[in-house]
């Protein structure tokens, strides 16, 4: 619920399409379905363990880790891994890995962690993720049904220890070369300011911005109407008011807003 798939999608277009493969670790979701040989190795090699609702790929030592990320970065220029969607073993080895082998990392997160956590509540109502105007109606349509706030709650304090837990990864590795992007940034109403974001991250990574695809870039990045949760559909939520008290209290809004 951070803008990642987007912003993956936009630097992998072009000249560059297909070079990023989503979330490879997590067999739930993801798009290295695309790509057969990543899928038949990783589901004949490793088992699968349930965590936070996703399966993902259970591993029981370093080496498998970064056999596999030899074999991905043999196929692709990057890769989009979903932090919160595996476990900190393989979080840690990842980062190692990347510290290791002179890999840039983004790390993007979002500040608002209540309205992350509320927008993941509403996508298992919709079952719609991933931008297009026929989703976008149908979210503009559908008949919400209450969300409970513990739960919501509960999510957003997880995100906040996880975010943090991977800022201390981060930043312990000596010769890692990161940056840190927020979606409010990148997504922000000021579309002048998403450009010059953008044109960073590409400077950040090499990437010749001539050399993308300037349609899709203009009509998933650079429009304004291309985010599903905003406060117009928040507020068909029955109980949206519950979280409108929420977020007046002082240490939600201190660590999650």
């Amino acid at each position: 619920r951070s803008g990642t798939s987007t912003l993956a999608s936009s630097l992998s277009s072009g000249e560059f399409y297909r070079t990023c493969v989503q979330e490879p670790y997590v067999l739930s979701s993801g798009s290295y379905k695309d790509f057969p040989d990543v899928l038949d190795v990783f589901k004949n090699n490793f088992a699968q363990e349930t965590f936070r609702n996703t399966q993902s790929i259970k591993f029981n030592n370093a080496d498998k880790i970064y056999k596999s990320l030899d074999f991905l970065y043999s196929k692709f220029n990057g890769i989009k891994h979903v932090y919160s969607s595996s476990n900190i073993f393989l979080n840690f080895h990842i980062i190692s890995y990347c510290n290791n082998n002179n890999i840039k990392i983004i790390h993007q997160y979002r500040k608002n962690l209540l309205e992350c956590s509320l927008s993941n509540w509403l996508i298992q109502q919709t079952n719609l993720s991933g931008y297009s105007k026929s989703n976008q109606e149908k979210i503009d349509n559908f008949n919400f049904k209450p969300i409970p706030v513990t739960c919501v709650k509960n999510l957003a304090f997880r995100l906040f220890i996880q975010i943090n837990e991977a800022k201390s990864l981060l930043d312990v590795s000596e010769n890692l070369n990161f940056i840190d992007i927020h979606k409010e940034s990148l997504y922000s109403k000021d579309l002048k300011l998403r450009r010059i974001l953008f044109n960073e991250i590409c400077e950040f990574l090499n990437i010749e911005f001539d050399k993308l695809d300037k349609s899709f870039l203009e009509n998933y990045l650079f429009k304004d109407n291309t985010q599903y949760n905003k406060e117009s559909i928040y507020q068909k939520i029955p109980n949206y008011n519950e979280f409108l008290n929420l977020k007046n209290n002082q240490i939600v809004k201190d660590m999650l807003t």
